[in-house]
């Protein structure tokens, strides 16, 4: 399901981007939010998160727009649970899968084998999908019909949770 924007109800009208179906949704107890740089209208991504301390979490969600952030990490938040800076990295890679064309029997062919990989998905619209594995070694892996796919997708690969601050 596609992410949501959100009006937040607030003097200054934040945009949010939301989450709708977070990978690991029955971990998660808290919900925190990142800044997206150079988002446009869109200030911040909301996600899905686990309280391990009063400002310490563990994110439970595959990041769509914030970059240097992945599924497991663990996070400090201000006062606001803005994320401030990344306390330990899961080491997970996150990348970003764009359908450049309307291709069922693809999508499903792709998600059948990064299943089989153990990567986690979270789709944020009907062409776009984001996921994350432990390594990048696994991709290669996939078949040969891997040349194929890349003709009809777009690939972004990012080691997640690298930087001090997102």
């Amino acid at each position: 399901m596609a992410p949501r924007v959100v009006d937040l109800m607030k003097s200054d009208r934040v945009r949010e981007v939301t989450h709708e179906q977070p990978v690991w949704r029955e971990r998660s107890n808290f919900i925190i939010a990142a800044r997206i740089p150079n988002g446009g209208e869109i200030e911040t991504e909301q996600l899905w998160a686990r309280q391990v301390a009063p400002r310490q979490f563990e994110i439970c969600c595959i990041p769509f727009f914030v970059y240097d952030l992945a599924l497991g990490d663990a996070v400090e938040t201000d006062d606001e649970y803005i994320i401030k800076r990344v306390i330990a990295p899961s080491g997970r890679y996150v990348f970003r899968v764009w359908f450049k064309q309307s291709d069922d029997q693809l999508k499903v062919e792709l998600v059948e084998r990064l299943g089989e990989l153990g990567a986690d998905i979270e789709w944020s619209s009907l062409a776009w999908l984001r996921s994350t594995l432990p390594t990048l070694g696994e991709l290669s892996t996939l078949p040969t019909t891997w040349r194929s796919w890349n003709r009809a997708v777009e690939w972004s690969t990012r080691p997640a949770g690298l930087d001090e601050t997102p």
